[in-house]
């Protein structure tokens, strides 16, 4: 438990230090207390996204952290930590919308999708898997490819070119307490995101 509140505290403090860099760089974002942070919309609407970690059970509690900003999109990413969770939201500058993502949103190079994928295969409280969000003439997210049932969980994901992702399939076993990796891709072939090889899909 001790361990588990130190490595919390210093994540904490790692998100605290990038969120004040981000805010310094940014008129659209501020705090306006400890507890509650403002993200304006170029409409003129204030998101507020308010921390509730002094609520009695410690699986309700959240704080909520900025640990992103797109300025070429207009995206703001926000990262809600609690007790044994992680969730994101990508946070729209103009319209206000908020979208839920598996993590944090990664654009490709022609600004057109978000790349988004979570590891975490030993602990398992947070899904495995990878979403890509097409990115809308309005603005708006549309789930383009998602798989969060897959056995391992995805790292160092990046964007080949606008239609190729790569990443490496982690695993691990509970037995050896040893990772694996094999490096993997999804291609978009035929408007549908592909894998090279489906059979290892499920390695």
């Amino acid at each position: 438990m001790f361990i588990l509140a130190a490595v919390l505290l210093a994540t904490f403090s790692q998100h605290d230090l990038l969120e004040a860099e981000i805010l310094e760089n940014s008129t659209s974002a501020f705090r306006e207390t400890d507890d509650v942070l403002c993200i304006v919309t170029t409409r003129g609407d204030t998101l507020t996204f308010q921390n509730n970690e002094d609520r009695p059970h410690g699986l309700q509690s959240a704080m909520y952290r900025l640990v992103d900003h797109l300025p070429e999109l207009n995206f703001w990413t926000v990262k809600v930590m609690g007790y044994e969770f992680i969730d994101w939201r990508t946070v729209n500058g103009e319209t206000g919308e908020i979208t839920t993502t598996i993590g944090p949103g990664i654009p490709s190079p022609d600004g057109t999708r978000l790349l988004c994928m979570n590891e975490d295969i030993h602990a398992g409280y947070n899904p495995n898997g990878i979403q890509i969000w097409a990115i809308q003439p309005d603005g708006s997210l549309e789930l383009e490819f998602e798989d969060t049932s897959v056995p391992w969980g995805p790292r160092n994901g990046r964007w080949v070119n606008d239609t190729t992702i790569s990443f490496i399939m982690l695993s691990y076993d509970y037995d050896t307490y040893d990772y694996t990796g094999k490096k993997s891709k999804l291609m978009l072939i035929d408007c549908m995101w592909t894998p090279p090889n489906w059979e290892e899909w499920d390695w």
